[in-house]
């Protein structure tokens, strides 16, 4: 049972933080979170990994950006589109594992394994909620990502936008 004493936790402000510009950032994955079975707005079954990456480098190094991989869907047996989502997902997941130098399977504790890599990182902005017409805020989402090239220094894989 939790039983804990108000007056002994330290409360932090929590930073709201901007968005970063698009670019390539060094990278690596600070959690990858399995969530299963999600039911959507139309009532499906679905699961998801959302992995949570730390920039290593450059200005913006210890900000955090996300991304989120659908790679089950109860209809994908009866959606040719939700069926080519999930696979352009998992081909997703597969680039994050090689680019990382994972080990093992695709798997939140395998994608836990790996190493420092780069992404490619884009902001989404002046989106709308399509059935509440409401403003979102805006994020970034990483869109692609490589393997270091080893020979190459640190300095020039830093934030670098295309």
């Amino acid at each position: 049972m939790l039983d804990i004493d108000p007056s002994t936790v330290e409360i932090v402000e929590r930073q709201d933080y901007q968005p970063i510009p698009n670019g390539t950032y060094v990278v690596s994955i600070e959690e990858a979170i399995d969530q299963s079975n999600l039911i959507s707005k139309a009532g499906d079954k679905y699961s998801k990994i959302k992995i949570t990456y730390n920039v290593l480098e450059g200005e913006y190094a210890n900000r955090k950006v996300w991304s989120e991989h659908m790679y089950e869907h109860a209809r994908s047996d009866t959606s040719d589109n939700i069926m080519t989502a999930l696979k352009l997902n998992i081909m997703f997941l597969a680039k994050v594992h090689k680019a990382a130098s994972c080990e093992g399977n695709i798997t939140p504790p395998g994608l836990m394994t790996g190493g420092a890599f780069k992404a490619k990182v884009v902001l989404l902005q002046n989106r709308v909620n399509k059935q509440t017409g409401e403003s979102l805020k805006d994020r970034n989402d990483v869109t692609d990502v490589f393997a270091l090239d080893r020979n190459s220094s640190s300095s020039q894989t830093q934030h670098t936008p295309f």
